[in-house]
């Protein structure tokens, strides 16, 4: 076999293996999206705030990393429901 013929050999085995269903992209229904939009609003207003209360430094770098993690596992959250 040549390398090439095994290079596309491979590239089907690794199509053919179904995505990690944790890594699928998940619908959701309008109640969902409309719960994630409050949840993305609340956090541009709380993102907002800090830029304005406080002074640009390492320790306000931190909290829009955390609250942008927090922000993620909140969607998340409402994407895992079980219907």
């Amino acid at each position: 076999m040549t390398w090439y013929k095994l290079k596309i050999n491979r590239k089907k085995e690794r199509e053919e293996i179904s995505m990690n269903e944790r890594a699928k992209f998940l619908e959701v229904d309008d109640n969902q999206k409309d719960r994630i939009e409050e949840i993305r609003n609340s956090f541009s207003k709380i993102y907002d705030d800090i830029e304005k209360l406080c002074n640009p430094s390492r320790e306000t770098s931190l909290v829009f990393t955390k609250l942008e993690e927090a922000q993620f596992w909140a969607i998340k959250g409402i994407t895992r429901e079980v219907k």
